[in-house]
């Protein structure tokens, strides 16, 4: 039987089944599944700990970096849709972009 996999399904699968095997390599760290999965879990806790919650939208500006990676995971970990911002382009685009993705998804 297939079932298709969220990012989500993905990465709490790889981190059940190959939790020891190298997952994420940014220069010269290297994490496993089951440490990329405890850091986003630590990302999600903290971020529920500032009152971040199911709904609610979160702007990251990040480098592509393991702590980007993190993020993309982390957020929708509390039911909040993650926003990246987009570096090299103006505030004001930027900012049609959030005010965009806010009539996808309102708090309820």
């Amino acid at each position: 039987m297939k079932i298709p996999l969220s990012p989500l399904d993905f990465a709490r699968r790889a981190r059940k089944l190959h939790g020891a095997r190298e997952a994420v390599v940014d220069g010269d760290l290297r994490l496993t599944y089951s440490q990329f999965g405890e850091r986003c879990d630590r990302w999600s806790a903290a971020l529920a700990k500032l009152g971040v919650g199911r709904g609610d939208r979160v702007g990251t500006i990040s480098p592509n970096t393991h702590q980007h990676l993190e993020q993309f995971y982390a957020v929708p970990q509390l039911g909040a849709p993650p926003r990246r911002f987009i570096g090299g382009i103006s505030a004001a685009v930027n900012c049609v972009f959030l005010k965009s993705s806010s009539r996808h998804r309102e708090r309820g």
